[in-house]
């Protein structure tokens, strides 16, 4: 069953603190406009815990519940399953700062964007292109949802790429074992 799956739990043990401490993180640093706009260094920062959490789980997870090579379906679960977590808290996070903190966050968000864009010498046609596809978004549960989609990808891409290395990784060193232990 998924639920005693112990790459399932690790995930989960991990995936809940880092991804309430980057709806913190993400409040905390981000004031004024930034906090409707972003900021590319607040981001980096936090694409960066979640990577060397991605690390850290791993090295962790399989250290404690494999003595062999692990295998695929573990780093894939482990990669979906907190690449999700930390999306759904990401995704909740917005709501809630968008439904009872912020209620005018859509649209505060919306004005700052409009005058970024206008500054930018975008058309009339543009600018009004993308305030009907943004005014899509108003509604605090489909953005949610949109944040949610987005960062499960995201942050499953570097779990990705790590979650191989690790594979690759220790897979070389069994080998290298075995060899030893073949010829003694």
């Amino acid at each position: 069953m998924m639920k005693d799956n112990p790459a399932f739990k690790t995930a989960i043990r991990y995936g809940l603190p880092i991804g309430i401490s980057l709806n913190i993180i993400f409040h905390l640093l981000l004031t004024g406009d930034e906090a409707y706009l972003g900021n590319d260094n607040v981001s980096l920062l936090m694409f960066s815990l979640v990577c060397v959490t991605f690390i850290i789980m791993f090295k962790n997870h399989f250290k404690k519940y494999t003595n062999k090579v692990p295998d695929l379906s573990h780093i894939a679960l482990l990669i979906l399953t907190f690449g999700f977590v930390v999306a759904a808290c990401m995704g909740l996070g917005h709501f809630i700062n968008a439904t009872f903190i912020d209620p005018s966050w859509s649209e505060n968000s919306l004005a700052l964007m409009q005058e970024r864009w206008t500054a930018a010498n975008y058309s009339k046609e543009a600018i009004a292109g993308q305030i009907e596809w943004t005014d899509t978004f108003h509604n605090p549960w489909k953005w949610s949802l949109v944040i949610t989609i987005f960062f499960s990808i995201l942050y499953s891409i570097p779990g990705l790429l790590i979650g191989m290395a690790f594979f690759i990784r220790h897979n070389i060193i069994h080998k290298h074992q075995a060899k030893k232990i073949d010829f003694q």
